[in-house]
């Protein structure tokens, strides 16, 4: 992992290991066992991978290609996160509206 580290520049090593910390950032016990492995974690895990990539792309073409791979995954984040955001929304009202929570 540090070799990795040592082989990208500064930006894209702050870059990495904000995302790795996203990742792991503490959550409530019980949703953290839930979604361990949830939709919000596998698409960050993809954003990493594509900005590794990217950073590790020796030739312009490989470039282009890590490019689109994280922006595709950085879309795809944002829509898992919204997703979720509504479905806890949506929890939330019918708990309120039946009485509980």
């Amino acid at each position: 992992m540090t070799a990795i580290l040592r082989q990208i520049t500064t930006a894209a090593r702050a870059d990495w290991l904000r995302i790795r910390r996203n990742i792991r950032q503490p959550q409530s016990r019980l949703r953290n066992h839930v979604n361990a492995h949830g939709p919000v974690h596998q698409a960050k895990e993809r954003k990493l991978e594509a900005l590794l990539k990217l950073h590790e792309a020796p030739m312009a073409a490989d470039r282009a290609s890590a490019t689109a791979e994280l922006e595709a995954a950085e879309v795809e984040l944002r829509s898992v996160r919204t997703d979720r955001r509504s479905a806890r929304q949506r929890a939330d009202t019918d708990r309120a509206r039946h009485g509980r929570g």
